[in-house]
């Protein structure tokens, strides 16, 4: 979870089928204990970037998930 303190707004990025990243904006609620509620802006699927240095991560930057990803096809 990246927070922009420019626009006040949280943000993750995402891994795409074609693997790359997209920047996704979220709609927080509770904190307790470290952990943020995500309350928007995710859905079922979402494969969310937790490793290596995120802050230098780009829009459409290909990656190289260090696990197996498997996307839900069922999901659009």
């Amino acid at each position: 979870l990246i927070e922009n303190q420019a626009k006040k707004k949280s943000f993750v990025f995402i891994v795409n089928r074609d693997l790359t990243t997209e920047r996704r904006f979220l709609e927080t609620g509770a904190v307790r204990d470290g952990l943020v509620q995500v309350t928007g802006g995710l859905k079922a699927g979402d494969v969310v970037v937790t490793q290596m240095p995120v802050w230098n991560l780009k829009k459409g930057q290909k990656v190289a998930p260090q696990n197996k990803v498997e996307f839900d096809e069922t999901l659009p």
